[in-house]
């Protein structure tokens, strides 16, 4: 992602299904069917594509992709590895989403189970 993002391009669509991981544990970002040159043109950054519960809270208020719309992903992504389970629940459309993420707070590990630098990566994704 860091590569993406230094070459201007958002990914789009971070999620578990878009993740791979070999026998040596290398992970590999799969599925760049959407991703899209963040300088090549304005109206491709407002444009609602992506899986919509991995989509970032500005997005759902209608604003821009950013680099920070790859890294909520991420956040949502880590979040839904080590704990097992998805943040929000009974999320099945855009609108349920929408009002779960500006209705409820930020995800947040549980400090006593998860070590404290993962709980710091999860909190600033």
């Amino acid at each position: 992602v860091n590569h993406l993002h230094s070459n201007m391009c958002l990914h789009r669509d971070i999620k578990p299904e878009n993740i791979l991981h070999n026998a040596a544990g290398q992970v590999k970002l799969t599925d760049f069917g959407i991703s899209r040159d963040l300088a090549a043109s304005s109206a491709i950054a407002c444009t609602f594509v992506g899986t919509h519960t991995y989509m970032a809270p500005e997005r759902c208020s209608g604003e821009p992709y950013s680099f920070l719309s790859d890294t909520w992903s991420i956040g949502m992504v880590i979040y839904e590895l080590a704990t097992g389970s998805y943040p929000f629940r009974d999320i099945s459309t855009f609108i349920g989403l929408h009002e779960a993420i500006t209705d409820k707070p930020e995800p947040r590990l549980d400090e006593s189970r998860f070590a404290p630098e993962l709980c710091d990566v999860v909190s600033k994704c």
